[in-house]
């Protein structure tokens, strides 16, 4: 690996580990990690709240990449 790859490798380990703490904190203005376990845990007697919850994470999702990428599009 040379030394621009090896960089590159790990400017993109930070914007990662950035990308994960930002839809961690963007989640948790909406559901605490009690809250998420519990729509989680009800996913199929509560299939309309684990929906919610679900676009909602995809949105926190796709924003993070955005602004830590500048992408549009989540993983």
């Amino acid at each position: 690996m040379t030394e621009i790859e090896k960089r590159l490798f790990e400017k993109n380990g930070k914007q990662r580990e950035g990308y994960e703490q930002l839809v961690e904190r963007k989640l948790r203005r909406k559901y605490s990690p009690g809250q998420e376990l519990s729509v989680l845990r009800k996913r199929d007697t509560d299939p309309e709240a684990f929906a919610e919850y679900y676009a909602y994470a995809e949105q926190c999702k796709a924003d993070a990449k955005k602004e830590v990428y500048g992408e549009e599009e989540a993983e």
